[in-house]
């Protein structure tokens, strides 16, 4: 309980609105320049599919750079120079996979159209913040519990009872409610 209320936190509802918050409205969003690039292999018929995704056009750019990362092609591979701070260890508590983030944002972007690009982008990122959040029934230490918790009512302005999708990420109950259910 915190503040006179007892709190229900779905933890993927919560991390992926956390997530799509700070990505769409950049909040916190820093690109996180790494030391030592990451390097994702393809065989030549899957990286030459995503190359020509990645260049078919600039809106596929657009969407790679606004989400802050800065990526190179090679012959055999993508070199992922810069991903979103967000996702860093340090900062999210949670643990991510880069190279598994960057493939799902490639699916995504194959799947969407390409007519308004502010449209596509927020789409994108809904889905971009679900397969990036943690999954529902996770077990998660109390560090990470806390993040989610204090994360999630810092966006109290931006609604943050509703994840992208429209599904509760926290539900509050008085404890004066509570108290008049057992008609104290």
């Amino acid at each position: 309980y915190y503040d006179s209320a007892f709190y229900i936190v779905d933890q993927h509802n919560a991390h992926e609105k956390i997530i799509y918050t700070s990505l769409l409205n950049k909040i916190n969003l820093h690109s996180q320049i790494l030391l030592i690039p990451i390097e994702i292999f393809f065989d030549e018929m899957d990286l030459n599919k995503v190359e020509f995704l990645i260049n078919s056009t600039d809106i596929v750019k657009y969407i790679i750079n606004e989400l802050g990362f800065n990526i190179e092609l090679t012959r055999n591979s993508i070199i992922i120079k810069s991903y979103p701070y967000l996702f860093n260890n340090n900062y999210a508590n949670l643990k991510f996979d880069i190279k598994l983030i960057f493939l799902d944002l490639l699916d995504l972007i194959t799947g969407i159209s390409l007519f308004d690009k502010d449209k596509l982008l927020r789409d994108v990122v809904a889905m971009f913040a679900c397969k990036s959040a943690v999954k529902a029934g996770t077990k998660l230490n109390e560090n990470e519990m806390v993040f989610l918790f204090e994360n999630i009512l810092k966006l109290d302005s931006l609604n943050p009872n509703f994840c992208p999708h429209g599904r509760n990420t926290v539900i509050k109950i008085d404890f004066k409610y509570i108290d008049k259910l057992f008609e104290r």
